[in-house]
């Protein structure tokens, strides 16, 4: 699929949702790193979750329609305008399960860094405000915001792909960057490379990186 044409909105979403995780977090630091790392689980959930799901809906939807140009994938694939066909319901499912199973890795990755930060704090050192310059900053929130909304448009991709292939529908796929200033040394070499070249070292696709935000071409 094209670069997703809505990614700068969900990403500026996703940025102040994580500044909720972050007040949520930090409401319970004097209570210790366990209380954070639980807050942060549960407003990953609660303020995260739907946006990740809103992701993955919209990229399946925009590729059924891409694929749903070709009269045999559109047999196989139904109406996505409509949401109904054979797999829409299927398809459905998929995305609210995935895009869970994609906060609850975040919630770990991140409980984990938090952890290892937290051994960083000096004893006399007030909870909060360690939470709150090292732990919660805004580049943080910017971070997640770019790098999981890359994440979340290639799992959901992945989904659609994962189907069209059960029901015998064949797909390529190649890596796109944007070929700007920002490429990265990792992500420039992979342009236009098909997954020969990158399986190996991301097996899913995008994001190779932390703030990446290649995206991936397919054709049947």
């Amino acid at each position: 699929m094209p670069e997703l044409k809505e990614r700068t909105t969900y990403e500026q979403r996703i940025n102040e949702a994580m500044k909720e995780v972050f007040r949520e977090a930090i409401k319970v630091a004097s209570e210790g790193i366990d209380s954070i790392n639980r807050a942060i689980k549960v407003a990953l959930r609660k303020y995260v979750g739907p946006i990740m799901e809103d992701i993955h809906r919209r990229v399946i939807i925009l590729m059924l329609i891409l694929f749903g140009e070709d009269d045999r994938a559109s047999q196989v694939l139904g109406d996505a305008p409509k949401q109904e066909g054979p797999i829409w319901d299927t398809l459905r499912r998929q995305a609210r399960r995935r895009s869970r199973r994609q906060v609850d890795r975040l919630g770990d990755q991140m409980t984990d860094t938090n952890s290892a930060w937290w051994e960083e704090r000096e004893d006399d050192q007030d909870p909060e405000t360690f939470a709150v310059d090292r732990l919660f900053t805004d580049d943080r929130a910017e971070n997640v915001a770019i790098t999981e909304t890359t994440h979340a448009v290639t799992i959901a991709e992945r989904t659609v792909i994962d189907e069209m292939k059960e029901l015998g529908v064949g797909v390529k796929v190649k890596w796109y960057t944007k070929l700007d200033e920002r490429v990265c040394p990792v992500c420039g070499p992979l342009h236009g490379t098909g997954p020969s070249k990158w399986f190996e070292d991301f097996k899913q696709g995008p994001p190779a990186h932390p703030r990446c935000r290649c995206f991936l071409l397919y054709s049947l």
